[in-house]
């Protein structure tokens, strides 16, 4: 079955044309379709994350949250997060959901929910017609806290101890206390567009997609520590495999993963990969096994052994979370899909 994408770009849009269950790009080893399972969510999925028992969907156009259970495979819950009509005012009409340029990040401004992260016993939801992040109990669903962060979150990265939510036009990262559940500290001066975010190595390390800068923030003390050189339009971060990885969506639709050391505050390596898929501002790599993996026309694992591409498989999606064994990825057709072997 024949497929066409549009990508929008900053210059004259790009069209894709890739055929379901055919090999990938010339070059690279194509991977067959893993045992799956599809599950239909609320409208316009735009965020997952997923812990032992669940995996949790943000409904970007219909401000609720889906919680899978993965034991049983099944749709179990859907909890009411936010109003995403109360976003007309600031121009999120419902062709903003789907239609935007490429690089202008918009339609993330328009979700209602938009940015989901597990913590254990927790689910941290950014609710973006109040500018707020909500808690939830994570084995009821129950709402057990609206916290009044005051940004536009754009991505939240969770832990034990502390919190983050990044505001994309803001410049700024806020800290949460989870035991307070009060924002305890502001981080500006980030590089404009912070973006993704990830906790390791004593740090949160944040993507500036319009500056092409990973900077890295001390949790202890909150300030930055180091700024990083990476390439144009940074988006997710992910630390997994000794290293920080971000992925960056070059010119002409290709795409990079930059793999920071840590020790040294320096790329490493620059591994090509493909580009994005789907909505502008959405996007997200996983670590399953002893692979890396990104998202995008194909589903690409990336063996941190060698820096290289070693396999693709002709899954098209926009986001990708691990968690209970699996792969589980955002699809352009709006499901969501748990890969039980990814290849």
């Amino acid at each position: 079955m024949e497929v066409r994408v549009t990508i929008r770009r900053r210059s004259a849009p790009l069209l894709v044309v890739f055929v379901l269950g055919l090999a990938g790009a010339c070059g690279q080893p194509a991977s067959s379709a893993a045992p799956s399972h599809t599950f239909k969510v609320g409208a316009n999925p735009a965020g997952i994350a997923v812990d032992d028992r669940s995996a949790w969907v943000a409904n970007a156009a219909e401000g609720t949250m889906s919680q899978i259970d993965v034991a049983s495979n099944r749709v179990v819950r859907t909890v009411p997060i936010g109003d995403p009509r109360q976003l007309l005012d600031a121009g999120c009409g419902a062709a903003s959901i789907h239609q935007v340029p490429h690089g202008s990040f918009r339609i993330r401004s328009c979700d209602v929910p938009r940015a989901v992260a597990v913590s254990p016993g927790s689910v941290w939801v950014a609710r973006g017609d109040t500018r707020s992040i909500v808690r939830l109990d994570s084995k009821t669903g129950q709402v057990i806290a609206t916290i009044a962060a005051d940004v536009q979150a754009w991505y939240i990265a969770a832990g034990e101890s502390a919190v983050w939510a990044s505001d994309y036009d803001a410049d700024t990262v806020v800290r949460i206390d989870p035991g307070t559940n009060r924002v305890v500290a502001r981080v500006s001066h980030l590089g404009h567009g912070p973006s993704g975010l990830a906790i390791g190595f004593g740090s949160v390390w944040v993507a500036s997609s319009r500056a092409q800068l990973v900077t890295r923030i001390d949790a202890s003390s909150n300030t930055v520590a180091a700024t990083i050189p990476v390439g144009l339009t940074p988006l997710p971060v992910l630390v997994a495999f000794g290293s920080v990885w971000v992925r960056n969506e070059e010119r002409e639709g290709n795409g990079s993963l930059s793999r920071i050391d840590p020790g040294s505050n320096r790329v490493v390596a620059s591994v090509p990969v493909g580009p994005e898929a789907g909505r502008d501002g959405l996007d997200g790599l996983a670590a399953l096994g002893n692979r890396l993996y990104v998202p995008g026309l194909s589903l690409e694992a990336v063996d941190p052994g060698s820096n290289r591409v070693v396999s693709r498989q002709p899954h098209t999606c926009n986001a990708a979370s691990a968690g209970a064994g699996s792969l589980w990825t955002i699809d352009l057709g709006y499901s969501v899909t748990r890969l039980s072997r990814p290849g």
